[in-house]
């Protein structure tokens, strides 16, 4: 087991790195919410974590830098400023933006503002937001155990007695209606259209990935993980329907700015273990099969970078 959660000097997940970067490497930086931040999971459980483990038995120790730039919660608006004052500074030569879900879950909310998530979970989980009621003691206990014990077998034993404990009755009435604000899928065009633009300027290739999802794609869920979906699929329902026009706005803005896109909607579809430990969130099991896919694609953009001599 890994240490739980490493944050490095520039307030980021991960281990220590240099601001300038280091001769002869090609450094790749990533950016997204939570998902890609490894909620609940140890330092050697993340996405990043397999995926520099897995660039390195390709290329050989130091010749790939992986740095985890995530912030949890991060919508597109976000994520573009991390692009704009965090990951250019590290002078990248590849960037990828994993995210999509953040925009299109919380573009269902009321409340919903062009460059804040909301209250996403406990709208989604409890049929409520923060502002109107404070979690009882059984669901802030449900939040504390999800993100202390996620990483041990007796989490999956755990999850389950508590999400009984805590879910909202079946047929209750919520305390808002819940259906996606059309404006939010323009804020999310703008926003992967900034990003674009800003990494075009500098001559540095974007990957941008729309993340896996519980429920969409062929994934055989296991026994909780369709215990989870159907619980969530009241409120998951807008936020389904809404997918299909995030994933072909970013295939837009791809086509337009001529960075890749990739939907990996379907990456998990041969997983048959346990991989979503939430609708978005995964165990590692799920996380090495996410960074696999990654490496595939960046494994020809790093042997052209590497041939052409751009680490210097």
């Amino acid at each position: 087991q890994g240490e739980y959660i490493t944050i490095n000097s520039h307030g980021f997940r991960g281990p220590e790195f240099e601001t300038a970067k280091p001769s002869g490497t090609i450094r790749v930086v990533l950016v997204g919410s939570s998902a890609l931040f490894g909620a609940a999971n140890h330092d050697d459980g993340t996405i990043t974590y397999f995926l520099q483990q897995e660039l390195d038995d390709r290329f050989g120790p130091d010749r790939v830098e992986i740095i985890n730039a995530a912030l949890v919660g991060a919508v597109s608006s976000q994520e573009l400023a991390i692009v704009q004052f965090h990951a250019l500074e590290w002078d990248p030569d590849i960037v990828i933006v994993y995210s999509g879900h953040n925009d299109a879950a919380s573009s269902i909310l009321p409340d919903w503002q062009p460059h804040y998530t909301g209250r996403i979970h406990d709208e989604i989980t409890y049929g409520r937001s923060y502002s109107q009621t404070p979690p009882t003691i059984g669901e802030g206990f449900r939040l504390f155990a999800s993100s202390l014990l996620a990483h041990s077998e007796f989490y999956r034993v755990a999850r389950q007695i508590v999400h009984s404990m805590t879910r909202t009755e079946a047929g209750a009435p919520r305390s808002v209606e819940l259906r996606s604000n059309p404006d939010a899928l323009r804020a999310y065009r703008l926003n992967l259209t900034r990003t674009a633009f800003a990494l075009n300027e500098r001559g540095v290739p974007l990957i941008y990935i729309f993340q896996p999802v519980l429920g969409l794609g062929d994934h055989p869920m296991t026994d909780l993980e369709r215990q989870l979906y159907e619980e969530g699929l009241e409120v998951y329902e807008p936020i389904y329907e809404v997918y299909p026009d995030y994933i072909e706005t970013m295939y837009d803005v791809a086509d337009e700015y001529g960075f890749e896109a990739y939907d990996f909607v379907s990456v998990l579809d041969d997983e048959t273990e346990m991989v979503f430990q939430s609708h978005m969130h995964l165990y590692p099991a799920g996380n090495r099969a996410v960074a696999g896919a990654m490496a595939d694609i960046l494994d020809g953009m790093i042997r052209e970078q590497l041939a052409d001599g751009r680490t210097d």
